[in-house]
């Protein structure tokens, strides 16, 4: 009896230590530490730029009459060129201590050339008128069901609104004369009428378009390909001076912290709040710009740019005057263990265990760079409007701070590679899901997985690869990283998403993006249970030869 007690003791001293434990972690990691501020608004600001953009230059685009493969074209090359010259920019800055002078060239560059993107736009192009197409169609509205709301919002669609409680529970057939989705006559029983407007007290009622006609807006296609090659130039140009911004930045991060570095994802978790306030802000300023051209909603996309090039202008001012960088003589020494060299970095990342976690961080830049690119364009064919894409952003946002907040603990108790298989698990759960929804609002739970799924991923692949890489080659390991992630990943994945939704439709595609992710997700998972089975296999190989030799 005295046993149990005491034993039932020391199961509450441990549970009161683990408590303690955890409120003293996470006292720390809410914890402001003020000699990052500079670095939080700087993230704040400078992702704030892309949200202000980013999120709706696919849209912007569309409108001038880009194809999604050529969409897929424009967005995918910027990772690319990233991929070819981050790693240049890194190096040079490195090896000339002009770490600094590359970054702020690099967002400057990010001011003129996204502006740039302004100047080549479609201006050939005539709204024509199609014949009338009237078909008819047989609707069956049930108790609880909806009606046809008296008035058509936008072609070929027709919004509801509920009928009462009471209404007849008998099945009630409607004839419905629809004129391109334009005009609907209703035939109801007279005691329903009751239940109805005074305007429409009648039996037999139409609701009509006061214009019948579908209207197609027709491009010069020659201009579009001129359009497009203008776009391509810029985006080429302009990606090679801006590559080094994110390799600098998360260099100067990373050695700020020092031996911190696991709470990378705390300050970088300011550039998603920059990021998803602006796009919120932008998404709700463009459904007020809002118009109707030959049929077609369009927008002001004009606001985006100036947005981002505001917001970028400040990031450059507090990049000029707070940033510092850090260099490491001892370590960069003729003399010394100089593994931050680009040769010994790539002998590290030829071994298994990093190939094997570089290959996966491929394919999740890959994954990423079609939700990046096309989630928005799919979203507004499903019907979502701006500020839904706006509020999806910010679920995202919310999510990938949990993400950056949790991500130093749950390293610690999983691992990195079983938050990276875990990532892949939340790709194949997203494409999944993507591909059966039919309701943009299931966008703001599954963004918010979305959230999670980036933010595990991409503070995983940056600390893990940070631990095994000393200050002296942090810009070219970053580099590289960036390459992989962004480049090749993002990049291929922006192209090859846009060719697949252009030719077969974003359902297909997202259907295949989870037969891949689930392809991968079992490979990697074999793969890692061998590397762990090795893994405790040696200690006891280890002390049969020790045993032996004694």
């Amino acid at each position: 009896m005295i046993k149990e007690d005491k034993n039932n003791s020391n199961v509450r001293d441990n549970e009161s230590k683990t408590t303690k434990s955890f409120e003293d972690w996470l006292g720390e990691e809410l914890q402001v530490n003020r000699t990052l501020l500079c670095y939080k608004a700087f993230y704040f600001l400078f992702f704030a730029g892309f949200g202000a953009s980013f999120p709706y230059m696919a849209l912007y685009f569309k409108q001038i009459g880009l194809s999604a493969s050529s969409v897929g074209i424009l967005a995918g090359i910027r990772p690319i060129i990233q991929f070819i010259s981050g790693p240049f920019w890194a190096i040079l800055a490195d090896r000339f201590k002009a770490r600094k002078a590359v970054l702020l060239l690099s967002i400057f560059s990010w001011l003129i050339m996204t502006l740039a993107l302004l100047i080549p736009t479609t201006h050939k192009t005539h709204c024509k008128a199609i014949k009338e197409n009237t078909t008819e169609v047989e609707l069956s509205v049930s108790r609880r069901k909806q009606l046809v709301q008296f008035g058509a919002q936008r072609e070929n669609t027709a919004s509801t609104s509920r009928v009462r409680d009471n209404v007849d529970n008998e099945k009630n057939n409607i004839r419905v004369n629809k004129q391109n989705g334009a005009k609907v006559l209703f035939h109801i029983s007279p005691f329903q009428t009751y239940f109805l407007p005074s305007s429409h007290k009648e039996p037999d009622f139409e609701v009509g378009h006061p214009n019948p006609k579908i209207y197609e807006l027709v491009y010069d296609q020659t201009e579009v390909y001129q359009v497009f090659i203008y776009l391509l130039m810029l985006v080429v140009v302009g990606e090679f001076l801006e590559a080094p911004t994110f390799i600098m930045t998360d260099a100067a991060l990373l050695q700020k912290l020092g031996d911190e570095r696991r709470h990378y994802g705390k300050t970088r978790l300011f550039g998603s709040l920059g990021f998803a306030f602006a796009s919120l802000i932008v998404g709700g300023l463009l459904d007020s710009t809002e118009y109707r051209y030959c049929g077609r909603v369009m927008n002001d996309y004009r606001l985006l740019f100036y947005s981002f090039a505001i917001v970028m202008a400040l990031a450059f001012v507090f990049a000029a005057w707070m940033f510092e960088f850090t260099y490491d003589e001892a370590e960069n020494s003729e003399h010394g263990e100089n593994i931050g060299s680009t040769k010994e970095i790539l002998t590290l990342l030829l071994k298994f265990q990093y190939a094997f976690f570089i290959t996966i961080s491929f394919f999740l830049g890959f994954s990423n760079g079609l939700f990046f690119n096309f989630l928005n364009w799919y979203l507004e064919d499903l019907g979502a409007s701006k500020s839904l894409m706006g509020i999806a952003t910010v679920f995202r946002a919310i999510a990938l701070i949990i993400a950056y907040i949790f991500n130093a603990l749950l390293s610690e108790i999983f691992g990195h590679m079983r938050l990276f298989l875990f990532s892949v698990l939340g790709y194949f759960v997203l494409f999944g899901s993507f591909s059966v929804i039919h309701n943009p609002w299931w966008a703001l739970p599954l963004e918010f997985l979305e959230g999670v799924t980036y933010g595990t991923a991409w503070s995983t692949a940056v600390t893990h690869l940070a631990d095994a890489t000393p200050q002296a080659g942090a810009a070219t390991m970053q580099g590289i990283l960036q390459g992989i992630y962004w480049g090749l990943g993002g990049g291929l994945g922006a192209i090859f998403g846009g060719v697949l939704i252009d030719k077969y439709g974003a359902v297909p595609s997202f259907r295949l993006g989870a037969v891949i992710s689930a392809s991968v997700l079992i490979v990697s998972g074999c793969i890692q249970a061998r590397i762990s089975q090795t893994k405790e296999e040696e200690p006891k190989s280890n002390r049969c030869v020790e045993h032996a030799v004694k």
